[in-house]
């Protein structure tokens, strides 16, 4: 599983040089269960879906940036 800083990094190549951020929320329940939301933005393809991976969050990031070309 990709960390953080890996994801960041990510994010930050494919936004060549524009604005760019990332999320990530960590909701823990009563019951004990952990979920774990991963976002990516770039001010041309707007924020991702809440994806459970980073390297989900990622590839479709990907995909909207070359829709983009």
């Amino acid at each position: 599983m990709m960390h953080l800083k890996g994801f960041k990094r990510g994010v930050k190549k494919l936004a060549k040089g524009r604005y760019h951020c990332v999320k990530h929320q960590i909701t823990e329940y009563n019951d004990g269960e952990v979920k774990h939301i991963w976002a990516a933005y770039t001010e041309d393809a707007s924020w991702t879906k809440n994806c459970s991976a980073p390297e989900a969050a990622l590839s479709e990031l990907e995909r909207m940036c070359t829709h983009l070309k």
